[in-house]
């Protein structure tokens, strides 16, 4: 049998990250936890460090890992009525300590603020990064008596405009899961494709994880139920949406995310434009290669089995 590389590249990038691999990262992101929590409840501040993110909904990928890390301080509802001035500063201060507690036990960690959301860990001598956010779970004080929503919200900090974004990371792990489950399992693989062709492109994109994942996410499920395993057919499709969603500056700007994050950000149009555009041209090379090696009924799984 011939060598189908291209094939055996799209099997490796579609699959989940090895159990063990996963393991390992989560047993490093609570030595994290562990290292951090004691000094912030020295401080009187009581927080949960929470994963979140694509560890979380099984959508990450080897290498560069990302491992989303929620910090949360509980809210009552008295303290709510405050205002968010008093939430950021608390929020403000954690940051500061859980920063500066992760530099003195890992002094080769660097730290970015490239992201309005996230502080990002870095430490080249762990197989991963941490994306750490800052948040609040308080009561939900727009909630109308009798209702039998949640009377609980998140709030997120963005350190550049220095307020409270509501979102729920928790509902990211949900809304893929639930999604996937419509379309015959085709959103997560679909997800860490793109994500590695993004890792592994000739020119830089300017996306992120979760601007990959909401992409995804936003395709109707009529685009994404193929049979499962029919990888071919589902690639087409995605590649004709990344071309209707660079043209379509309504619909960039109204991307889904499963975890209810707004993408319409004047700072972002370009970046995102410029960004699909890269990506798309990147996943028709390696459609255009995988049409030597099989048709659109292939079905890869069955040829995983038998390699």
């Amino acid at each position: 049998m011939a060598t189908k590389l291209w094939l055996d590249y799209a099997i490796r990038a579609m699959n989940p990250v090895n159990k063990e691999v996963t393991h390992k990262i989560m047993e490093q992101t609570s030595l994290i936890e562990n290292i951090v929590k004691p000094i912030v409840a020295q401080q009187g501040i009581k927080a949960d460090f929470l994963m979140v993110g694509s560890v979380a909904a099984q959508t990450h990928i080897e290498p560069n890992c990302c491992v989303d890390l929620l910090v949360q301080i509980n809210t009552d509802e008295e303290k709510s009525r405050v205002g968010d001035n008093w939430i950021i500063e608390q929020l403000v201060q954690l940051k500061c300590l859980v920063q500066n507690q992760i530099s003195s036990k890992f002094p080769e960690t660097k730290f970015s603020e490239s992201q309005q959301f996230s502080l990002k860990s870095i430490n080249q001598d762990k197989p991963f990064n941490i994306n750490l956010f800052f948040g609040t779970k308080h009561t939900n004080l727009d909630k109308a008596p009798g209702m039998n929503t949640s009377p609980e919200k998140i709030s997120v900090l963005n350190f550049r405009n220095m307020e409270l974004v509501d979102m729920n990371p928790f509902q990211n792990t949900l809304q893929l899961n639930r999604k996937d489950i419509l379309v015959n399992q085709n959103v997560k693989p679909l997800i860490r494709i793109l994500k590695t062709i993004k890792n592994n492109a000739r020119n830089p994109i300017s996306l992120t994880g979760h601007e990959i994942t909401s992409i995804v996410y936003s395709m109707e499920n009529y685009l994404l139920e193929k049979p499962n395993g029919q990888l071919l057919f589902l690639l087409l499709e995605c590649s004709l949406f990344l071309k209707y969603l660079e043209g379509n500056q309504f619909l960039r700007n109204n991307l889904k995310s499963p975890d209810n994050i707004q993408f319409k950000n004047k700072e972002n149009e370009l970046r995102i434009q410029q960004g699909i555009h890269f990506l798309k041209i990147e996943l028709d090379l390696l459609i255009r290669n995988l049409v030597l090696e099989i048709d659109l009924y292939t079905n890869v799984y069955e040829h995983a089995a038998k390699v």
